[in-house]
């Protein structure tokens, strides 16, 4: 066996179901999804075979391939009305899960929809936030790498299929602005490209699974209520890309400040420049009584500086765990609260 084994990544796209690898595809989906992130397998299999009969949008699923074994899937629509291309997956099997993989999968399918000529303007990925409203900076990142900006705004992920309901709820949307780079959008842009997810794609998708038509009728009027609520969210203009809705996540999933954190994270800012100024001015005063030569008093205030830096570098929180233990200024920071 030779030592330097070539790795080589293809794209297989599915047109059937009926193909001997789309069951390796979804054995891959079937262990790297959640159930708030899971679309019914029945319905998949459904929609690769009956691709042609959608009309507002286009279903894409491929295959990622490690010299021809499968390792990952993706699924992906393009909505026509706003020339918006929705990831709905994008996953490598975690035996496998690397940069250079799920890069390699990206570019690949990119190619693929240049090759077919595919006039589209945006792409777009729904990333949910976790219980506590955090998600990985990893999730972000990776597609920040490939131009994407998350929407400084109000999003909500409707349910994935009909009865899944711990799926419905609120997301990072993050776009991609093909030959145009902006740090901006329109909110006209932003609520079209919205509702076109919504009515163009998710309903459309929907009403093929329906029972009745009472079920169908319930499914648009909780869209409507959805889209409703992100439109009357909408305060500006334009909307700010990459300034995060709430924070930029943290590997360390740091949970979203709301405005009485931020306050508190003044008041404490606040505080650290009041005791500093303080200390160097008790400083200054005991040089000047001691007659000690500028240049020690120099040195003395340049090593103040950096301990002084040093004790914030070992982080804020730290920081203050160790300063509410002084018996009159935990009692500043109990009003804070």
């Amino acid at each position: 066996m030779s030592a330097n084994l070539k790795l080589t990544y293809s794209l297989k796209l599915f047109s059937s179901n009926t193909d001997e690898k789309f069951i390796e595809v979804l054995d891959v989906y079937r262990r790297s999804v959640s159930r708030n992130e899971k679309t019914s397998i029945n319905e998949i299999v459904w929609t690769v075979e009956h691709q042609s009969e959608f009309r507002s949008s286009q279903p894409y699923f491929f295959g990622l391939e490690l010299n021809n074994k499968i390792i990952g899937y993706a699924e992906l629509a393009f909505i026509k009305k706003t020339r918006y291309i929705a990831i709905d997956y994008i996953i490598i099997d975690s035996k496998y899960k690397t940069h250079s993989a799920f890069y390699s999968f990206f570019m690949l399918i990119i190619e693929y929809f240049n090759s077919i000529k595919l006039d589209y303007d945006y792409i777009g990925i729904e990333i949910l936030t976790k219980n506590t409203g955090t998600v990985s900076i990893e999730e972000i990142s990776k597609f920040e790498l490939e131009g994407f900006k998350v929407v400084n705004q109000l999003y909500i992920q409707p349910c994935l299929e009909q009865n899944n309901f711990d799926s419905q709820q609120e997301a990072i949307l993050m776009i991609y602005q093909r030959n145009y780079s902006s740090n901006t959008i329109s909110k006209e842009s932003y609520c079209d490209i919205v509702k076109s997810i919504y009515f163009d794609y998710y309903h459309e998708w929907d009403c093929n699974f329906f029972r009745n038509e009472v079920d169908k009728g319930e499914n648009y009027k909780k869209l409507t209520e959805n889209y409703e609520k992100i439109v009357s969210a909408v305060s500006e203009s334009e909307i700010i890309l990459n300034g995060y809705p709430f924070k930029k996540m943290s590997a360390e999933d740091k949970i979203i400040p709301n405005e009485s954190t931020i306050n508190k994270k003044l008041w404490q800012a606040l505080f650290f420049v009041v005791i500093f100024s303080l200390i160097v001015l008790g400083v200054i005063l005991a040089v000047k009584k001691m007659n000690i030569e500028l240049i020690i008093a120099l040195v003395i205030f340049v090593v103040m500086i950096f301990v002084w830096l040093s004790f914030l570098a070992f982080s804020e929180e730290k920081a203050m765990k160790l300063l509410v233990r002084i018996p009159l200024i935990s009692k500043f920071f109990e009003q804070l609260k």
